[in-house]
């Protein structure tokens, strides 16, 4: 009797560790609804998109030569993508007339004026390209 007590209680405290890691995790796991970019940041991210992507996704990213960058196209291109996997096609293929010309901190900014304009909200965070890892770990979501 006594070892089938000991049992459930060795599960009982197996089950409540595994519960509370995956209760953590999902309290530590950031969107785009979590504020991964400053104001400020997004708004020199549009002037730098402007001077950048606006010859070919417009001024207001809603597309001219090149896709749309905001709106239900856009999310339902990138729903539940990884932020970095938007980053490094950004920095990578971008600006199409001459990629990666754009320092990290301007692709980053531009990546906050994108989400801004897609009705994400600015926090308190800038959003910074480096640790990949850490863009990696931030979902596109449709919704909070």
């Amino acid at each position: 009797m006594r070892t089938y007590t000991a049992l459930i209680a060795v599960l009982a405290l197996s089950f409540a560790a595994v519960a509370g890691r995956t209760v953590a995790t999902a309290q530590a796991e950031k969107t785009t609804w979590s504020g991964i970019f400053t104001a400020e940041q997004a708004t020199r991210g549009k002037d730098k998109a402007i001077a950048a992507c606006g010859s070919c996704h417009g001024a207001t990213l809603a597309g001219d030569l090149a896709p749309t960058l905001v709106g239900n196209d856009f999310i339902g291109h990138w729903y539940d993508s990884k932020l970095g996997e938007l980053s490094m096609k950004v920095s990578v293929t971008m600006p199409a007339d001459s990629p990666g010309s754009l320092k990290p901190e301007e692709y980053a900014d531009v990546l906050a004026y994108m989400l801004q304009a897609n009705g994400f909200p600015a926090g308190t965070e800038t959003l910074k390209l480096e640790p990949a890892a850490a863009l990696d770990a931030i979902k596109i979501t449709k919704a909070k």
